[in-house]
């Protein structure tokens, strides 16, 4: 267990089991952020959480969220479900769309 400096967005509990690095793979923007396990409730949550002055940075003008219409769309959150189902452990799992753009992909998770 490893105590950090930034506290859990849904318990406020400082303590972690692992964290790990993953980069932008849509886009490629360079950015690679840290991702922590809360140790209290579960939730995976980045650490630290981007401020609201870097958030365009993050955000190419034919970002996806952008473009809300389309095949492309559905075929796009069907494979993010599918890579999202690879990690879930559990039927009882929450998926929590956050910063979820238009709706549309949680719609389609729903």
């Amino acid at each position: 267990m490893v105590l950090v400096d930034n506290a859990c967005p849904a318990c406020a509990s400082r303590q972690i089991d692992n964290s790990f690095i993953v980069p932008d793979h849509e886009y490629d923007i360079g950015y690679k952020a840290t991702y922590a396990h809360c140790v209290k409730c579960g939730t995976l949550h980045q650490i630290p959480m981007p401020g609201i002055d870097e958030l365009s940075s993050f955000y190419p003008k034919d970002y996806h969220s952008f473009v809300t219409q389309g095949i492309l769309l559905i075929v796009r959150h069907r494979l993010r479900l599918r890579n999202i189902r690879s990690l879930i452990k559990s039927d009882k799992s929450i998926i929590l769309d956050y910063g979820c753009g238009d709706g549309s992909f949680i719609l389609e998770a729903a």
